[in-house]
């Protein structure tokens, strides 16, 4: 996975992250982002600062999608390392960061292209639960029901989907480990 890639996967998680910010200064402000009049007058007035503004907001949800990441992985590390990662690398496994280095030295271009994409759907999976019950959260407050709920159910298929990935990518890693010891030992 190239690093445009890890780029682009960190910017959508930014602006996600962007999106329940701004619905909150937005809501603390009392200003309904369905004004459409007020957006219009905004927009036409931000034109001749498009470019900065641009290179601005991609900076900002750059660095809101590194933090949202971060804090994402951490509650997960926190609570599913232990649940369902380490119990697939219980003995006679060596441990996960064994396992793992183990298939990262000896896997082909194409396991490691494999699983890179893998954690980068679990990345992006992760960090769509928090930020859209975050959206969805924010919504319900500002007594938008309707788009409250689809917020939230996004966030749940996120959840369902995210789980998925996540068994996955750990039992394709035990797997793979299990062929190369195979192979290794021919």
């Amino acid at each position: 996975m190239s690093t445009t890639a890890i780029i682009v996967e960190i910017l959508i998680i930014g602006f996600l992250a962007g999106v329940w910010i701004v619905l909150s200064v937005l809501s603390v402000l009392s200003f309904s982002p369905l004004d459409v009049s007020t957006l219009k007058s905004f927009f036409s007035k931000a034109s001749d600062w498009s470019i900065p503004l641009s290179l601005a907001g991609v900076a900002i949800f750059y660095q809101l999608g590194l933090l949202m990441n971060g804090v994402a992985g951490a509650l997960q590390g926190r609570y599913f390392h232990k649940r369902w990662r380490d119990p697939l690398f219980e003995k006679p496994l060596p441990g996960y960061g064994t396992v793992r280095a183990t298939v990262l030295q000896n896997g082909s271009p194409e396991v490691h292209v494999s699983l890179r994409v893998d954690l980068s759907f679990i990345r992006l999976f992760r960090a769509g639960i928090l930020n859209f019950a975050l959206i969805a959260a924010i919504l319900l407050v500002r007594r938008q029901l309707i788009l409250s709920v689809i917020a939230l159910v996004i966030a749940a298929l996120c959840g369902f989907f995210w789980k998925e990935r996540y068994h996955m990518y750990y039992e394709r890693i035990r797997n793979l480990y299990g062929t190369l010891c195979e192979q290794l030992q021919r």
